[in-house]
C-alpha cells in the first residue's frame, strides 16, 4: 500500500461539481490532500490561519469575484511561494 506524498492543495470554485471534480482529479493522480473551499473570502482566511503555505492553488474564476487579487496580495506580502491556476470559462 503506498503512502500519500503530503503536497496539500487549495481548490477554490462556486460550484460543488467543479470542486467535486478537482477534488477526485487531483487526489488520484498526484495522491495528495486537497482541502476545497467555495469563496474567496473563505480561501483568504484559510491562508491567513494556515502556517505554511498550500503547494498550489486551483482557482475556478467568476465574474463576480472580488477576493483573487486579495489573497494573491496576501501570498506575496508574506513571501509565501505557491503556484497558482486560474481556470476561466468565459
Amino acid at each position: 500500500m503506498e503512502n500519500k506524498v503530503h503536497i496539500p492543495i487549495l481548490v477554490v470554485s462556486n460550484s460543488p461539481y467543479m470542486r467535486g471534480i478537482l477534488k477526485l482529479v487531483l487526489e488520484t493522480l498526484l495522491q495528495t490532500d486537497v482541502t476545497e473551499l467555495e469563496n474567496e473570502e473563505k480561501a483568504l482566511n484559510f491562508l491567513k490561519n494556515l502556517e505554511g503555505a498550500p503547494a498550489m492553488i486551483v482557482y475556478d474564476y467568476t465574474s463576480n469575484a472580488y477576493l483573487l487579487e486579495d489573497f494573491v496580495g496576501y501570498l506575496k506580502a508574506h513571501q509565501k511561494q505557491v503556484r497558482i491556476i486560474i481556470l476561466v470559462d468565459e
